[in-house]
């Protein structure tokens, strides 16, 4: 997925409240912010917005070495007050859909997105507008070895539900997480102490990086990607620059913005489990 106008506007939106919330230094700002814009310039249009977003993200870490810690923090709790709220519903995989996809709605990293809105009571009962889960229950019970890619640190404690549906078919699941700080996304230290990492057989992060990019991933993360018989990918990002290239994969994500509902077909705030089946 490329960049479209209404990227331009978010990027500039949100990497200024980003470099506000790091320094209060006029001058320091102002230097951040020409950066920036260079780097923006040179990657808009040609390359997918997680890509650009994770060399923007990447600059203000140079500054902040874990800018949304505390909103990573903030949301692992907000999360897990859902989750014990969830504990008693029936396990069913639209269930654990709703919850996974509930999750996704914890980012900072979007213009005009106020997930503190929204409300937790409606999860079991908000329909998912795209949705492809028939398809996904096919592919799981067909697959062996099911990988299983990490979005924000408060989503990853709702995806409890997904892998542990998943894991009472018996499967094998490797979740990846990001091996280091980038967004939001969470890492190894943000699954500690959350009920997500008793649901999987192994953790491999992958690349510290917006969305997928083999080439920058651990030799171990490879090896697992090409073990994988089924590739769940969580969040906008996945979407955003993997969709195009990943056959035979699911995609699980709240649409938080013009582009990425336009693409789906679907409206801004609305659910999709998407199957990439084939080119076009």
């Amino acid at each position: 997925m490329k960049t479209s106008c209404e990227c331009w506007e978010c990027f500039a939106h949100t990497y200024t409240k980003n470099v506000k919330m790091i320094t209060q230094d006029e001058k320091l700002g102002k230097e951040i912010i020409c950066r920036l814009v260079n780097e923006l310039s040179s990657g808009f249009p040609e390359n997918s917005p997680a890509d650009i977003g994770t060399k923007l993200n990447k600059i203000i870490m140079e500054y902040c070495e874990d800018p949304f810690k505390k909103q990573k923090i903030d949301a692992k709790e907000t999360a897990l007050r859902v989750f014990e709220k969830l504990k008693g519903m029936e396990l069913t995989l639209k269930n654990a859909l709703k919850a996974s996809l509930f999750g996704n709605i914890m980012d900072h990293a979007v213009m005009g997105w106020d997930y503190e809105k929204i409300n937790a009571d409606s999860i079991l009962t908000t329909p998912i507008s795209l949705d492809h889960s028939i398809h996904l229950e096919e592919h799981i019970n067909k697959a062996d070895t099911i990988l299983f890619l990490t979005d924000n640190a408060g989503e990853v404690v709702l995806d409890y539900f997904l892998l542990k549906y998943i894991k009472q078919k018996g499967k094998r699941i490797i979740l990846s997480p990001k091996e280091a700080p980038i967004q939001n996304d969470a890492t190894l230290e943000d699954l500690l102490g959350t009920p997500t990492i008793e649901m999987v057989d192994e953790i491999i992060p992958t690349a510290q990086w917006v969305g997928l990019n083999l080439e920058r991933s651990s030799d171990r993360f490879k090896e697992a990607f090409k073990e994988a018989d089924l590739y769940i990918m969580k969040g906008m990002g996945y979407y955003e620059n993997a969709f195009d290239l990943m056959l035979n994969s699911f995609f699980i994500l709240k649409a938080k913005c013009i582009p990425v509902a336009r693409s789906l077909g679907v409206q801004v705030g609305e659910d999709a489990v998407v199957w990439r089946l084939k080119n076009g």
